[in-house]
């Protein structure tokens, strides 16, 4: 991807949000991206930044934007998970997130690029709750990993919950 010039700071070395996101607009033009997709990247990274703003309480500065890591970039992604977005929708503002990230690392408007780890999520993650738990069996494993496996972290019993509508949906699917 090309590189582009650093204009998104003022002469007090303010940043300028609404000139960074005009600077990444020109690269992604620049970098053969459709105008429906670049109106995506855009909406999505405004997203973004309201969710830094509302949700973490933040003002968007120089500073904010070297100060953003990966625990708040998959704070995000769990607030996309937690809202119940189609997978499709979080995915592309994952990717809206990470070449905004890298266009800002590639033109030296940040030192480091906070979303190299971010990853996409399955089609599983977001549907979830869409698998019915219809049988008492299947309850009771849920309630098996939170009662008699007390030691795990909500990560690990979140997984094998997972796990377990993930093995109950191929049965659906072959029966």
């Amino acid at each position: 991807m090309q590189v582009i010039h650093n204009k998104g700071y003022n002469e007090y070395n303010e940043y300028n949000f609404n000139l960074l996101i005009n600077e990444f607009k020109k690269y992604l033009q620049i970098n053969d991206k459709t105008s429906v997709t670049i109106k995506n990247y855009l909406s999505d990274i405004r997203f973004f930044f309201g969710w830094i703003i509302s949700i973490l309480n933040l003002e968007i500065t120089k500073t904010t934007l070297e100060a953003i890591d990966g625990a708040k970039i998959n704070s995000f992604k769990k607030y996309l998970l937690d809202s119940s977005l189609p997978s499709s929708t979080i995915n592309r503002r994952l990717s809206s997130v990470r070449i905004f990230f890298f266009f800002c690392t590639e033109n030296k408007i940040i030192s480091h690029n906070p979303s190299l780890n971010l990853s996409n999520v399955h089609n599983d993650s977001t549907s979830q709750k869409k698998i019915p738990l219809k049988s008492a069996f299947i309850r009771s494993g849920f309630d098996f990993i939170s009662t008699e496996h007390s030691e795990l972290s909500e990560k690990q019993k979140n997984s094998l919950q997972k796990d377990i509508r993930e093995f109950v949906d191929y049965l659906i699917k072959t029966e």
